[in-house]
């Protein structure tokens, strides 16, 4: 059986993405799916440097990809962000023997290359490779580094931002000091203000979480919309409630580039779907692993993105919004309290 129908199989079949703590893995049953080939041996670790919502969602789907391809994930590493604990295990893991490493996320990425300078690596998740300094270019070629993004059109984007919310002029975005996911989000987006000369990106910094409810006091009167991106310190619970609960009473929207904000409050959201991504991280795992150099492997990216639609937040702040944007949702939430 071909490894594209395999993945196709794997999308169809995939299930929940758990919260996976066990370290190590007991190694997965080798499955043939149909096929006589022998999967390519190498033992593989993944490494996360947090455990992020689409971190998580990636992993499952590079755990179900492996699997219908026949290889098991020898280890994981969870660093919960703290940088000595994940040197201590990604040395550890070396010496017991690593052939690959999966690395999701943007840091996990930065560190295992600093620390494994001699094992292949397989990024995913990473939110622009390029403007981290991950790769050099989006062709790759960087020795012993392949992987795939979470990139998608920021042009796009903004353009959907402007649809669900009429007369957008200034979108604030919310952002941590030195988070390299969002200050790459920004760069993206800004690079395709030219083309949107109309609109101003407004960078509101955040020093600490905690800081966010004073941050919105001061801004929240002079912009149109608050932008919520893949900032791991903001986008938990209690600054996500925060956040939408206050543009609720300034009678602003909320708009996120961030999946936990589905639901939770925000507008519209607009996501890759990363189990997909996983499972497409998984083929280039087979890939080096079956002998390619990582370096001639260009990075992936994905090709279609996923919209959330919370027609009660639009109610919340008296919008209504266009017919269009409902037909291009994938989900649409709060049918109940809009009637």
């Amino acid at each position: 059986m071909r490894l594209s129908l395999l993945l196709g199989l794997a999308l169809l079949v995939i299930g929940s993405a758990g919260e996976p703590r066990v370290i190590p893995i007991a190694p997965a049953e080798q499955a043939a799916r149909g096929s006589a080939e022998k999967a390519p041996a190498g033992r593989i670790v993944v490494f996360l440097w947090h455990d992020s919502p689409n971190d998580l969602e990636t992993l499952a789907g590079l755990r179900r990809g492996l699997e219908v391809m026949g290889h098991a994930v020898a280890r994981e590493i969870h660093a919960g962000q703290d940088e000595e604990r994940a040197r201590r295990e990604l040395l550890a893991a070396r010496d017991e023997g690593l052939d690959l490493l999966v690395a999701l996320g943007t840091r996990s990425a930065g560190i295992a290359i600093e620390v494994l300078p001699d094992r292949p690596i397989v990024f995913s998740a990473v939110t622009n490779p390029v403007i981290s300094g991950i790769v050099p270019s989006w062709q790759g070629g960087r020795e012993r580094v392949a992987g795939n993004s979470n990139w998608f059109d920021r042009g796009r984007m903004l353009d959907v931002f402007r649809q669900a919310v009429p007369g957008l002029r200034r979108l604030a975005i919310v952002r941590s000091p030195g988070n390299a996911v969002s200050a790459a989000e920004l760069e993206e987006a800004r690079r395709a203000l030219p083309e949107r000369p109309d609109l101003e990106i407004v960078e509101l910094v955040v020093p600490e979480a905690g800081d966010l409810g004073a941050v919105l006091d001061r801004s929240l009167a002079e912009v149109d919309a608050v932008w919520l991106p893949i900032d791991f310190d903001l986008y938990q619970p209690v600054p996500l409630a925060l956040l939408v609960a206050r543009a609720k009473a300034a009678r602003k929207p909320v708009v996120a580039s961030i999946s936990r904000a589905a639901g939770a409050g925000a507008l519209v959201t607009l996501t890759v779907d990363y189990r997909q991504l996983g499972l497409k991280a998984s083929s280039i795992v087979r890939r080096v692993l079956e002998g390619e150099e990582p370096r001639t492997i260009e990075i992936g990216r994905m090709s279609s993105t996923r919209l959330h639609v919370d027609l009660g937040a639009a109610r919340a702040i008296g919008l209504e919004l266009p017919i269009d944007l409902l037909l291009d949702a994938h989900e649409i939430a709060g049918r109940e309290e809009a009637r």
